[in-house]
């Protein structure tokens, strides 16, 4: 793991470098589009998933944790090792009969052993290797994972449009991953595709996945000085621009707390011809890549 290895971001053509265990590497495509990977431990204290739901991952900014090597991120009460507590299944329990307790007060009973050496790309793999997918779509979302094509993973997305698919049982190797959403007017989003190296024993968390809006036209062909209507689904209170080309920025609107927008594009001020529409949506956490473009005449 001590080499870089450079991952080409197929959809968008962004370029990521994977960097060693525990490091975090980000490129954008431009100033403001990222997809992040990040390479994990699959210790609950370094996993990247907040498992005791205190809304504080990992160590050091979740208390229950000690250390990186911690498999358990519940906040302590009674230390692990006193509590009567089977807390890491091993059938030993508390100090001094659990070999993972120093003492009665040591707030952890799991033996830490490090992956062995060696694999290679494409083989191993078992209950510890896994990949998790983190970004943002839409309200009620219906997530499809795709690997090489095929769909591996479907899931829903959260009221705020945030998702999380998780992919155990993978063997280690590279894969081509791409993901979509369909919102609840079952209009489905661009498909970004993205290139990973899952290494054994290791959990691979790609995070920064911001799904474009989605987008329909009321119709394909309207009078000059007509007005098109314009809509889809976007996170909840993201700003939409709208774009046409040729042309540029035509105006802004705002998503509601469904994630549902909409907006009037009065066509007086441009003149026949063909045009393509496109959208994207903002925060304060991101700007979303474009979503696919429509044609209207």
């Amino acid at each position: 793991m001590g080499a870089r290895r450079t991952l080409a971001v197929l959809s968008t053509c962004m370029v990521l470098v994977l960097t060693p265990l525990l490091a975090f590497a980000q490129l954008s495509a431009t100033s403001t589009d990222t997809l992040n990977v990040k390479i994990l431990g699959t210790e609950e204290c370094v996993d990247g998933i907040d498992n005791d739901s205190d809304l504080l991952i990992d160590f050091p900014d979740d208390p229950g944790c000690g250390t990186w090597t911690d498999d358990d991120e519940v906040d302590p009460s009674t230390p692990q090792c006193s509590d009567g507590i089977d807390n890491d299944s091993d059938g030993l329990i508390d100090f001094p009969d659990d070999n993972g307790c120093d003492d009665g007060a040591d707030n952890n009973e799991y033996v830490y052993s490090p992956p062995s050496g060696g694999g290679g790309g494409g083989g191993g793999g078992g209950d510890s290797t896994s990949a998790v997918f983190r970004g943002t779509a839409y309200p009620e979302a219906e997530l499809t994972l795709l690997k090489s094509g095929q769909v591996v993973e479907t899931d829903t997305a959260g009221s705020s449009g945030d998702f999380f698919l998780r992919l155990s049982d993978i063997s280690s190797g590279q894969y081509s991953f791409s993901i979509f959403a369909v919102d609840p007017s079952e209009l489905r989003s661009v498909t970004p595709s993205f290139t990973v190296d899952i290494e054994r024993n290791v959990t691979t968390s790609v995070t920064g996945i911001y799904l474009p809006p989605t987008l329909s036209l009321n119709k394909s062909q309207v009078k000059q000085g007509g007005t098109l209507t314009v809509e889809g689904y976007a996170p909840p209170g993201a700003q939409i621009d709208v774009h046409v080309e040729p042309g540029g920025l035509v105006g802004t609107t705002s998503s509601s707390v469904s994630g549902y927008w909409h907006y009037v594009y009065d066509t007086a001020p441009i003149g026949y011809g063909d045009y393509a529409l496109k959208v994207r949506a903002s925060t304060t956490e991101f700007v979303s890549s474009f979503s696919k473009s429509l044609q209207f005449k």
